[in-house]
């Protein structure tokens, strides 16, 4: 095996603690954006609306946060998965 379970175990708790350190961090930044004045317009607003690009710009890193905080639960879903392995007898999967 590359690596023994115990340093496999840390490497994946510290990656998803990263990574959900890293979706806080993001998700801070989208509600620290400042917006500017909504203005009227007769029809719809243009792609180059100051408060549209705000909005949006907000909206793609709320989408990058949901992706990291998916990826750092899953890899704590598969930490935990990893850690009952332990809990097996030795060569229990030879007999799989």
């Amino acid at each position: 095996m590359i690596l023994d379970r115990p340093k496999l175990v840390s490497w994946l708790d510290r990656c998803s603690f990263l990574l959900g350190l890293a979706a806080a961090g993001f998700w801070w930044w989208s509600a620290a954006i400042p917006l500017p004045t909504m203005q009227s317009y007769f029809d719809q607003a243009p792609e180059t609306d100051p408060f549209l690009m705000a909005i949006r710009h907000s909206s793609n890193l709320n989408a990058v946060a949901a992706l990291l905080t998916g990826l750092s639960v899953a890899l704590a879903a598969l930490t935990s998965w990893v850690r009952s392995l332990q809990r097996w007898p030795p060569g229990w999967m030879a007999k799989i």
